[in-house]
């Protein structure tokens, strides 16, 4: 499910998000970050965990 898109994005930027939608405790969620452009197309995939007291261990 596609949740932001950030087109015209300058080189060595960083892009910040919240995601607001994980809000069940002791749950896996996945992420996808896909860089596009017309150099080369590239996705990374990466997950975190949410604990009952809300602390989020993060992995890829």
């Amino acid at each position: 499910m596609l949740r932001q898109t950030n087109s015209s994005v300058s080189a060595n930027s960083s892009v910040y998000w919240t995601y607001t939608q994980a809000t069940k405790p002791c749950h896996l969620y996945t992420y996808r970050v896909a860089i596009n452009n017309s150099y080369c197309n590239v996705t990374y995939e990466y997950e975190f965990t949410t604990t009952d007291d809300g602390i989020v261990f993060v992995g890829e």
